[in-house]
């Protein structure tokens, strides 16, 4: 089974669906920082205790 990787591009369709029946996941240096990067927004916003949607 192949590995999928994620990164700066979309996943496609395969991808998703390799992943759905058990492909291993790999997720390059680019994604994880824009992963910390949105988890920070969500930890300031509820820091904040401002409300939020989406």
């Amino acid at each position: 089974m192949r590995t999928v990787r994620f990164g700066a591009q979309a996943p496609s369709v395969s991808d998703i669906v390799a992943v759905a029946e058990g492909a291993p996941v790999e997720v390059d240096a680019d994604a994880r920082a824009t992963i910390a990067a949105s988890r920070a927004v969500v930890d300031r916003a509820i820091a904040s205790g401002s409300r939020s949607t989406g």
